[in-house]
């Protein structure tokens, strides 16, 4: 409630945080659209490991599997690879699930890197917010801060610069696709050596009737 002049220039003078447009502090759309991008096609690597792992007749549910971590989805794969198989077809597949897991180790670098304002001056001082009057002036003041910002990442496992260009998101974005596909084939192929002894490598054929 108003009583007064001093009341009415108090209330002109404040903003509420919540409407801001924070959006203008984000990196570029376009790299923000493809991290994105690279967050879809791990999820899809995930759901190729636990159908693999299915195909294998792991005693989990789809559903189960598709709640652990990536690494723990990979690791049980590789257990599960090396119990029923040997000789070059364990050997070809070992080797390209290392690949594999070099593909998620690059989205997890993805998605835990550190984003901030390369130029520490391009922060936003307290003095400047101290002077804002209006809702008007906080939001032009992001936007003009967003624009000339300049980026950069750190990954804070390897205390080095993580992912940050739009051509290096796009490369592990296609490196995730192309081990989603593969795992797809690798489903197929391990079915078929396990229960149908076609290609060989199975340590024992199963007859696919015995685990109903």
């Amino acid at each position: 409630m108003s009583h007064g002049p001093e009341d009415e220039e108090d209330d002109a003078g404040r903003f509420d945080w919540m409407k801001a447009r924070w959006g203008a502090l984000y990196p570029p759309s376009e790299i923000v659209a493809e991290m994105g991008r690279v967050t879809i096609a791990a999820a899809r690597v995930d759901r190729q490991l636990a159908l693999a792992l299915l195909a294998l007749k792991h005693p989990e549910g789809f559903e189960t599997l598709l709640r652990k971590e990536s690494s723990k989805l990979y690791k049980g794969l590789e257990r599960r690879v090396t119990e029923l198989f040997g000789g070059p077809l364990l050997e070809w597949t070992l080797a390209n699930l290392e690949e594999v897991k070099a593909r998620i180790e690059a989205r997890h670098a993805v998605a835990h890197s550190i984003w901030s304002v390369a130029d520490r001056s391009e922060s936003i001082s307290v003095q400047l917010l101290a002077n804002l009057r209006s809702q008007e002036e906080l939001d032009q003041l992001l936007a003009e801060r967003g624009e000339l910002a300049e980026w950069k990442t750190l990954h804070p496992r390897k205390n080095a610069p993580g992912p940050q260009t739009l051509e290096e998101l796009q490369k592990i974005r296609i490196g995730l696709e192309d081990v989603a596909d593969w795992l797809e084939q690798l489903r197929f192929t391990l079915a078929s050596a396990l229960f149908a002894g076609k290609p060989e490598g199975a340590r024992k054929v199963l007859d696919p009737r015995s685990f109903d």
